[in-house]
């Protein structure tokens, strides 16, 4: 069995480029590599100081969805990076990780669908004179940056903190009623989830 040793920098100076430079150490066999990529395109520049040749690789990465993509690249007598000598290289790219294995399939797994969650509520109604607050929603895979919004309000007596999710009944309804809100959560990403929930308005003047 062959020990490998190494280290490896990877440098990203914008979202969607990487530069690479790493070193490996093996009986007989060392490498030097470079590398860079930009979008869907990559390039590599390698040198076994030990056996003095060199090699190139030149890439493209298609995507075919948002949780997919393939790399195809051509890999002859060429040693692995060193991170794919442990099988896996994590590489995080704003809301995303992407895995990279020794054979340049490339999956992208994205951060978990946020959810959001509403126990029914019970506010007074005291004529609009007081905002009454009622309690957060329950979130979770909540990004910094995150905003909230109602969906649905058939009253429009609620108001809502697009930062925090807490929302104030400010509606003037005589005698008691119930009304089936929506509200949402949306993440920087895009990434959404909705809930419902049934908030009762008690007549207290």
């Amino acid at each position: 069995m062959k020990k490998s040793y190494g280290i490896a920098l990877d440098y990203y100076p914008s979202v969607n480029t990487k530069l690479s430079a790493s070193s490996q150490f093996e009986r007989g066999n060392n490498i030097n590599r470079l590398g860079v990529k930009h979008k869907h395109w990559f390039a590599n520049v390698q040198r076994n100081t030990s056996q003095n040749t060199h090699k190139i690789e030149l890439g493209l990465s298609f995507a075919f969805d948002s949780n997919f993509d393939f790399s195809t690249y051509s890999t002859n007598n060429t040693m692995p990076h060193l991170s794919e000598l442990h099988r896996f290289e994590d590489i995080v790219l704003a809301h995303n990780m992407n895995i990279q294995n020794t054979k340049g399939v490339n999956r992208i797994t994205p951060l978990s669908q946020p959810s959001i969650s509403m126990a029914d509520q019970s506010v007074d109604d005291d004529g609009g004179l007081t905002d009454r607050p009622l309690t957060p929603p329950v979130v979770s895979n909540i990004q910094t940056g995150a905003i909230y919004e109602i969906v649905s309000d058939p009253d429009m007596g609620l108001s809502i903190n697009t930062n925090t999710g807490i929302m104030f009944w400010r509606g003037n309804e005589g005698g008691n009623q119930n009304f089936i809100i929506t509200i949402k959560v949306i993440n920087p990403d895009g990434r959404f989830a909705t809930t419902s929930f049934v908030l009762t308005v008690v007549d207290t003047l």
